[in-house]
């Protein structure tokens, strides 16, 4: 999914979400933002990644605040 600024675009693996910032002066730099047990759903809303999975056995919905 893309940052609504478009420098960035987010996905998740089923373990772990990333970002890609694709500013072509920094070589599109791949970021690991959290590491999850497994993922099952991922939503951008208001600067805010919400990720649907499970950590340290406990299944819930976490979220993810990103700064501009």
């Amino acid at each position: 999914m893309w940052h609504p600024a478009g420098h960035d675009v987010f996905f998740a693996t089923t373990d772990t979400v990333y970002a890609i910032n694709l500013d072509p002066r920094d070589s599109m730099l791949v970021t690991p933002l959290a590491q999850f047990q497994h993922i099952d759903d991922l939503v951008y809303l208001d600067q805010t990644l919400l990720v649907s999975g499970e950590v340290n056995d406990q299944t819930g919905v976490w979220s993810l605040t990103l700064e501009e």
